[in-house]
């Protein structure tokens, strides 16, 4: 199996890493290469899994900051205009298993993947109703604004049922610096309180109420 891994864009200082945790346990994988690790903080198997880990757990990247740089090639920390032109890495992630995995069994992409806050392991944001790893502090669920309850498997949302992550199959133009989603994406909020059954096309639709342009960022 082979997974690219670009990271696009970072406005906030968090250097942040990113995993994907597969439906197959750690020793199915015969070995991975292609990760970018400068760190000390993620630990690997023999088989370049995650250590300590009972699902296979694979580490694209713990830090972006690895792939993505100011085009000057300094450290890009916060998003500036006088430097918007990065220049983006990738990471070609090669994974090999110890025997053939049936494609039922393995699932669709994007499977489980997940980043890492700020260099801390134990701080993962998942996509809505994903488990964390074994690595993830459970006691972060319930606190501040998150809304997270295991015992209903429910995960990574808050408390107006927004989702701390999103996947996209097509193209989404995110927010600019420091505006939140629903600054940008008028229907978003009312899209994530009916558990995604209104406004589905919160953020395709150009229509008036759906979008306030000057809050997305446009390359």
């Amino acid at each position: 199996m082979t997974g690219e891994f670009l990271p696009i864009a970072a406005g906030a200082g968090y250097k942040n890493g990113f995993g994907v945790q597969l439906p197959i346990a750690v020793n199915r994988v015969a070995s991975v290469t292609g990760q970018s690790i400068t760190g000390s903080y993620i630990q690997l198997a023999a088989n370049k899994v995650e250590a300590g880990q009972t699902k296979a757990v694979i580490i694209p990247f713990d830090n972006y900051q690895n792939l993505l740089k100011n085009a000057d090639g300094s450290e890009l920390v916060n998003t500036d205009p006088a430097k918007a032109k990065a220049i983006a890495g990738k990471a070609t992630v090669q994974i090999t298993f110890t025997s053939p995995v049936a494609a039922s069994e393995l699932g669709v992409a994007p499977y489980n993947p997940f980043l890492i806050s700020s260099l801390r392991r134990d701080y993962e944001v998942h996509l809505p109703d994903n488990a964390p790893t074994d690595k993830a502090n459970k006691a972060n669920f319930g606190t501040y604004d998150d809304a997270s309850n295991p015992a209903i498997g429910k995960y990574y949302m808050n408390k107006e049922n927004a989702p701390w992550a999103i996947s996209f199959t097509d193209s989404f133009n995110y927010p600019v610096e420091g505006k939140a989603i629903s600054d940008a994406y008028l229907r978003f909020l009312d899209w994530a309180k009916s558990g995604g059954t209104l406004y589905k096309d919160w953020y395709t639709n150009t229509g008036a109420g759906y979008r306030n342009n000057n809050n997305i960022y446009t390359k």
